[in-house]
């Protein structure tokens, strides 16, 4: 989860904030609204823009102009969207499958196919979190058949790391390996989570000597990656790993690294 107080894209938030208007009732103020929430993502600063966007949505849905409407029902999906991803991470189960579900509902209202698969890609977070495997998996399932209409590389491979993630946790480490051979890495982000994935099953086959290599690989390839927050799921079994070769010092330094992140 990201820290309380951060933000994905502050300068977009700067750039923005004067722009909102909460007496004015169009279209312009629901997508600003998308990237203020956006911005906070997990934050609760993000909830008094959230608000105002389920109640901005909600009224333009009313609106007599057809493209009117369609704006808004996808601003629907997008409020259901970030309330699931938000829930998810606070655990609440029920929450997050119920407004995830509604945002699938308004994105395919409205065609946006690439929407729905990132709420697939969520809901399958989800159902891991609530250990019901085989719904997780259909879940990825579908967000990779959407990446494969698109042809989007990236929605593609973010569902093949997810599914090699439940084929670990199920202990099929060869079907695992399956997943992350068939990605095609489009960003560092992609490589990033394939290397990780690769470290944890050498680490669960005794071969701590490749899973450090993939690790330091992984940190290499973060360096390249926009988004800080992309070494954390590295790091922090790098630290475990370095702990129990009573490496200490250099573990210590990597767990600083990891709490300055």
């Amino acid at each position: 989860c990201f820290p309380v107080l951060a933000q994905e894209n502050p300068a977009r938030l700067d750039s923005i904030a004067p722009l909102l208007d909460p007496l004015k009732k169009d279209t312009l103020q629901l997508r600003m609204l998308i990237w203020a929430v956006e911005s906070w993502t997990t934050s609760d600063q993000a909830v008094p823009y959230l608000k105002r966007l389920d109640t901005l949505s909600a009224e333009l849905l009313l609106d007599r102009g057809s493209a009117v409407r369609r704006r808004a029902r996808h601003a629907r999906g997008a409020f259901h969207f970030f309330t699931g991803y938000r829930a998810k991470f606070a655990r609440n189960i029920p929450l997050a499958l119920s407004s995830l579900e509604s945002a699938i509902h308004d994105f395919e209202a409205v065609g946006r196919q690439r929407a729905v698969g990132e709420c697939w890609d969520a809901l399958g977070l989800v159902y891991q979190v609530a250990g019901s495997w085989s719904r997780a998996e259909e879940a990825f399932r579908k967000e990779r058949s959407i990446g494969r209409a698109l042809n989007d590389d990236r929605l593609s491979a973010q569902a093949l790391v997810h599914l090699a993630r439940s084929a670990v946790l199920r202990e099929r480490h060869d079907l695992a390996t399956a997943f992350l051979d068939s990605v095609s890495t489009t960003t560092p982000a992609d490589s990033v989570a394939v290397l990780n994935e690769r470290a944890d099953i050498a680490l669960l086959r005794g071969d701590t000597s490749h899973a450090e290599q993939l690790f330091q690989q992984g940190l290499l390839t973060a360096s390249r990656c926009d988004n800080p927050w992309d070494s954390l799921p590295i790091l922090v079994p790098l630290v475990r790993l370095l702990y129990t070769q009573g490496r200490i010092v250099e573990g210590v330094m990597r767990a600083e690294q990891c709490a300055d992140l």
